[in-house]
């Protein structure tokens, strides 16, 4: 894995444990457009913002892992 890959994981799961819910939410929105656009593409990064998102309780973090879910879904 690349250090700056590495760099990338660490600070969204920072996000995750320690933002706001307005960050959190920011950064959920932009990687789910991200995968639906097929700009992230790295099975390593969608499987730790699903696990991330799995955490959270919020209706709008289930919402969102919902549709990157059926998003990937669609595209097998």
């Amino acid at each position: 894995m690349v250090k700056e890959d590495r760099l990338l994981y660490k600070a969204i799961v920072e996000v995750f444990d320690e933002g706001t819910e307005h960050q959190k939410i920011t950064v959920a929105n932009a990687m789910r457009m991200e995968i639906e656009n097929d700009t992230i593409t790295s099975q390593t990064l969608i499987d730790l913002c699903l696990t991330l998102l799995r955490k959270e309780t919020d209706l709008d973090f289930q919402i969102y892992k919902e549709m990157i879910e059926e998003n990937l879904a669609d595209k097998k």
